[in-house]
């Protein structure tokens, strides 16, 4: 008999909404070997491989009494597909709404969010008029709402909503935050920003608006005690309110592993819901009174905080606790993580692709199934320090389940996280009880609040320390990159082999298994030459490499404000890109530059050691092109760079260079090009590197683009271009029929934004590329054009 039905039935769920999202026969193939792994490798038989293989196999042709949690797995699977299937249905609204729309939005606010000057509300049953078609969309999902509109907006508002509706936007480059997927999964389909709301409701519901007015004095409290600093990580530790702390300590943080102490969790839910539990014990409570006291407590400590993923899976999970103490049962950790994680999955299933989820469920995995086999195997009973050893192997535990994790989503590793944690989590029970008691006394009398949260305070200026001194050690932050979802699932196959080969086959050998797992954080950029032109909205951003060299042809937006903060550093980090060998200037305009001055800025230290990367893109060289006068935006972009250690080198017509396998060559501009429009110095660069030609460029018009072609003329009529960068973005001076006649690229890349005000690209442009037969994408639509040449 099964000893946890439901761990097969998680199992079935999961794999039955990959089964949808992929739509591959990869997955059906996973799903049959995952479903034997489960039903062969079972605790307590203690015979051969063999013979457990055949009486296996006899059993799933005949199934008895004992095996009907068996029959569940493929209800559980056809559920997962089903839930799947309604959560990646799209509205009518979303249908519509491809980018944005002005209208009025109706909706019922469910949750208030103050930073600043600016409020974000969460509105639900939201209803749209759009004013262009005259038509109304109705949507049962979520909108959230900005705006600086000081009202009194209380939980259960009604509100007649007028501004810029705009559609969730989506990921169009390797390595950036995802939105639309981030909200869907909470169930928002849009956002607006409000020109006007007015209140047509004053309705109120009382036990919601009770809940939030309770967590707008809880923080109230929390920044009447303790300086804003430390009042702005407080609130984050205790409700989960990230709205006050700032971007410094949650990097600090973020950068030692140590974030998770932010998010609401087990940490906090064990030891309020426990500590309770036992008080009401000691007083002589009732076993019934003493378990469901608690648990109604940490439901509405769940509401508090806004019933996040970690949150709503600590609370099942003890809810369950309570319940077997009450009824006299055995309580097993891993099928309680089993049947929280069937209740949030079937209540939200987009939830299985977010990192808040994976990362609380694997951590928990990790302290249920690894932990206990690392302290067989290290901590014995009555040794010195047990302690201390056992604290040590549930960080180790923890780290084995969600590093891939991380490095999936976040792409760097801190080594001196099992340290930090070691050291600091101790500490957290104290930090949580104490700042909440000084919290809730101050409501009696302030000076008493203060006085005992004055330890709290000591203890967070003891954890910024603490966080600090990783920054002086070498390899404090190794950048891994993204690694892919074939490295993922061979990394807890071999974990999970290890596990179940400790189990029950030769503890002797099964450690050389995790030997096997470091082979798996390798993230190696391509063979050959590797050309990423990414989607930076209105503006430019190429990537090449080769041979480990990396090479950047300009990078700026002149619509996405920090582009490089949000798009182009993910993208680098994703790809495990530490340092960039060199980058090419074409020309100084915003929307080439803007992200380059921005990598710039952050540098805080240029060294190419591995040991003293800090989180931050280190850059060899700058290169622009060589002219008589350069004027205040040249000069800025040189001095920077100066300030930072960057060497700053000119190239003009006729000069190349060589950088990994590519030779570089300026086709353009002359030395000592003067001419008033900026635009027509741009740097033009010839990439070759054996059977791969490319031409960036930059933003010449038709003039200069044929004075290209007069001068390398003869060599240009003997090459076959496979890539094109078509100049300025599209325009109408661009693309003349002489380059493409000469040039005849195979592939027309355009650089653009949705919408943008410039009417690029245009349409006699995308005309004369389309007469040159060659492909042509754009990035607005595309997001990332990625191209691999291997030798």
């Amino acid at each position: 008999m099964i000893k946890r039905p439901l761990l097969g039935w998680v199992v079935s769920l999961v794999l039955g909404m990959l089964c949808y999202q992929w739509k591959s026969v990869y997955v059906i193939v996973l799903g049959l070997i995952l479903f034997l792994f489960l039903y062969f490798f079972r605790k307590g038989i203690r015979i051969s491989w063999r013979f457990r293989l055949c009486k296996r196999t006899y059993s799933i042709c005949l199934f008895t009494k004992e095996d009907w949690h068996r029959y569940v797995w493929p209800v559980f699977f056809i559920l997962g597909f089903i839930c799947m299937v309604q959560a990646k249905q799209v509205s009518p609204l979303e249908s519509e709404l491809a980018s944005t729309m002005e209208g009025r939005m109706y909706g019922e606010v469910s949750d208030i969010r103050k930073k600043g000057d600016t409020i974000t509300l969460l509105v639900e049953h939201i209803k749209v008029y759009q004013e262009a078609k005259d038509q109304w969309y109705e949507d049962d999902s979520k909108a959230v709402i900005y705006t600086k509109q000081d009202l009194e907006f209380s939980i259960g508002n009604q509100l007649l909503i007028r501004g810029t509706i705009f559609a969730l936007s989506k990921a169009t480059n390797p390595g950036q935050f995802d939105e639309s997927s981030y909200y869907k999964a909470k169930g928002v389909s849009c956002k607006a920003f409000a020109e006007d709301i007015q209140i047509t409701d004053h309705k109120t519901s009382f036990l919601a608006n009770f809940i939030y007015r309770t967590r707008c004095q809880l923080t109230e409290q929390i920044q009447a005690l303790l300086p804003k600093e430390e009042a702005g990580l407080m609130s984050a530790i205790l409700f989960g309110d990230k709205t006050l702390l700032s971007e410094e300590t949650k990097e600090l943080y973020q950068k030692n592993g140590f974030a998770h102490i932010m998010a609401v969790s087990g940490l906090h839910i064990s030891l309020l819901g426990y500590g309770l539990y036992v008080l009401l014990r000691k007083i002589t409570a009732p076993v019934w009174f003493a378990a469901g006291v608690p648990v109604i407590v940490l439901i509405f400590y769940g509401a508090l905080v806004g019933f996040t993923v970690s949150a709503c899976r600590a609370i099942l999970m003890f809810a369950i606790l309570m319940l077997s103490v009450c009824i006299g049962r055995w309580y097993d950790m891993n099928s309680a993580l089993s049947l929280a994680a069937i209740i949030l999955l079937l209540k939200q299933p987009l939830q299985l692709y977010e990192p808040g989820f994976l990362l609380s469920f694997a951590a928990v995995i990790g302290i249920a199934v690894i932990n206990p086999k690392l302290c067989e195997a290290f901590a014995k009973k009555g040794e010195k320090g047990l302690k201390i050893k056992k604290s040590l192997l549930i960080s180790i535990s923890t780290q084995l389940v969600t590093l891939p994790l991380t490095c999936y989503f976040f792409y760097e590793i801190a080594p001196y996280s099992i340290l930090i944690n070691l050291i600091l989590l101790p500490l957290c029970s104290f930090l949580v009880l104490t700042s909440l008691i000084a919290c809730l006394t101050s409501f009696l009398f302030i000076p008493l609040g203060r006085f005992l949260i004055g330890g709290s305070y000591y203890l967070l200026q003891f954890f910024s320390f603490i966080l600090h001194i990783p920054e002086r050690l070498p390899y404090h932050l190794i950048l891994v990159g993204q690694l892919s979802i074939l490295q993922m699932v061979g990394y807890y196959l071999i974990l999970f082999a290890t596990y179940f080969i400790y189990c029950y086959e030769s503890r002797k050998w099964s450690w050389f298994g995790l030997i096997f797992l470091l082979l798996f954080f390798q993230v190696q950029l391509p063979n050959g030459i590797y050309l990423a032109c990414l989607d930076v909205s209105q503006g430019d951003c190429f990537v090449l490499t080769s041979k480990e060299q990396v090479i950047m042809i300009d990078g700026g937006s002149s619509d996405v404000d920090h582009v490089y903060e949000y798009r182009i550093h993910p993208f680098l980090k994703s790809k495990g890109i530490r340092h960039i060998n060199t980058i090419f200037i074409s020309h100084a305009d915003q929307d080439h530059v803007s992200g380059i001055l921005e990598c710039v800025e952050q540098i805080t230290s240029n060294s190419l050691a591995l040991k003293d990367y800090d989180g931050q893109t280190t850059i060899g060289r700058i290169v622009v092109p060589n002219l008589n006068v350069y004027d205040e935006a040249y000069q800025k972009i040189i001095q920077l760079a100066q300030k930072k250690n960057i060497s700053v080198v000119t190239m003009e017509s006729g000069q190349a260079c060589q950088i990994g396998d590519i030779t570089f060559r300026a086709l353009f501009p002359q030395k000592g090009e003067a001419v008033e429009n900026r635009n027509n110095t741009s740097l033009v660069l010839w990439a070759k590197s054996g059977e791969f030609d490319g031409l960036f460029l930059g933003d010449i018009d038709q003039t200069m683009e044929e004075r290209v072609v007069e001068n390398y003329y003869p060599e240009i009529l003997g090459e076959h271009f496979e890539f094109l960068k078509v100049a300025h973005h599209g325009s109408r001076n661009s693309s003349s029929e002489k380059l493409l006649e000469v040039v005849k690229p195979e592939l027309a890349v355009i650089s653009v934004g949705k919408k943008n005000r410039y009417g690029h690209p245009h349409k006699e442009t995308i005309k004369r590329l389309h007469l040159c037969g060659c492909r042509i994408q754009m990035t607005r639509e595309s997001g990332a054009i990625e191209l691999k040449k291997f030798p």
